[in-house]
């Protein structure tokens, strides 16, 4: 008990000393009068601890608030958990639509007489709290009405309906690269068909 007494006025003293000082160190103005404010309530504090201390609530009480915070903090889990499913749904939507007019808008700069149109899958990773691509599929058309007619062989030999297919291909497969480099994603990530056929 006398070690309790000998800490509380050590505090006291300590505090009036801390006091002191900045009293001292702050000039004359409205400051001064808030700071020697804010000191006079904690010097209270330090005043009125060991009071608090013995006067602490029983075991009873504070089991009673730790059912009702118990209570409290499960109510308010579920409401978390229901407000940040809608938030990262609505952000899913926002973040495909973000992806769908840049995609849009950078294949019409590179390829100005061709029709696209995209189905984005994205989803939101737990693991590492950020929204994900899982999935862009673009749809080329060539032409906005006209479709290309295939040309039509009579020999057996396909060399030209082939060409015509090798080139198709590539344009698919730069249009690919395209968007892998413009979200950073892996080839396998991004499907290209055309619409053509």
């Amino acid at each position: 008990m006398i070690e309790l007494i000998k800490e509380w006025i050590i505090s006291i003293c300590t505090m009036i000393v801390i006091m002191t000082g900045v009293e001292l160190i702050l000039p004359n103005n409205k400051l001064k009068k808030y700071c020697k404010f804010v000191m006079g309530l904690i010097l209270m504090l330090v005043i009125i601890n060991p009071i608090i201390i013995a006067l602490k609530p029983s075991s009873a009480i504070n089991v009673n608030f730790d059912e009702f915070n118990y209570e409290f903090q499960e109510r308010d889990t579920y409401e978390y958990e229901k407000y940040r499913d809608k938030n990262i749904d609505r952000t899913l939507k926002v973040y495909r639509n973000n992806i769908e007019k840049e995609c849009l808008k950078s294949l019409k700069e590179e390829y100005p007489d061709t029709k696209f149109s995209m189905d984005i899958e994205v989803s939101y990773d737990d693991s590492e709290g950020m929204f994900v691509i899982d999935e862009i599929a673009i749809g080329v058309n060539g032409n906005s009405s006209i479709k290309r007619v295939k040309p039509v062989v009579i020999s057996k030999n396909k060399s030209v309906e082939n060409e015509n297919e090798n080139k198709n291909n590539e344009n698919l497969n730069k249009i690919k690269k395209h968007i892998g480099k413009l979200l950073d994603l892996e080839e396998k990530a991004v499907k290209v068909y055309s619409q053509d056929d």
